[in-house]
C-alpha cells in the first residue's frame, strides 16, 4: 500500500524488524541482571505501558527513514542498508552517545545499543529501499 510515495507496509514490516533486533540483542544476548545493574533499573519500576510504547521509535526510525528514501530516490537492498547506516552513523550514534559523554553508565551500554542501533538502520534501511 503506497501513500504519499511510501511502501507502509514496508514501514511497518522495518519497525518490527527493528524492534525484533532489539530483543534478541537486549532480551538474549545481554546479561540482562548486568545490564539492570549498569543502568540502575529497577525491574518493579518499569511501566508496563512505557516497555510496550517501545515500538513508537522504530516506527519513527522506518517512518524516517521511509520519507528520506522517498525524496532521495533510494532503491536497492544493497543502497538500503549504506544509506540506513550512513544515517545511524550521522544521527542516532552521536544523539545516542550524548548519553556516554554526559552521563554515568559503563561504557559497554553503549557498545550493545549502538550495535542494536547500527544493525536495526541497516535492516530497516534494506527492507525499506529493496520493497519499493
Amino acid at each position: 500500500m503506497h501513500i504519499a510515495g511510501i511502501n507502509w507496509v514496508a514501514v511497518l514490516v522495518a519497525a518490527a524488524a527493528f524492534t525484533a533486533i532489539g530483543y534478541v540483542i537486549h532480551m538474549r544476548l545481554v546479561d540482562l541482571e548486568a545490564w539492570d545493574a549498569a543502568k540502575h533499573n529497577d525491574k518493579a519500576g518499569l511501566s508496563t505501558v512505557r516497555m510496550a510504547s517501545g515500538i513508537i521509535l522504530p516506527l519513527a526510525t522506518a517512518i524516517g527513514l521511509a520519507v528520506l528514501f522517498a525524496w532521495g530516490n533510494v532503491a536497492g537492498v544493497g543502497n538500503g542498508v549504506v544509506w540506513g547506516l550512513a544515517i545511524a552513523l550521522a544521527s542516532a550514534l552521536p544523539t545516542l552517545w550524548y548519553n556516554w559523554f554526559y552521563g554515568s553508565s559503563p561504557i559497554w551500554i553503549f557498545w550493545v545499543d549502538s550495535a542494536h542501533q547500527l544493525i536495526g538502520h541497516a535492516i530497516v534501511g534494506a527492507i525499506l529501499a529493496g520493497w519499493r
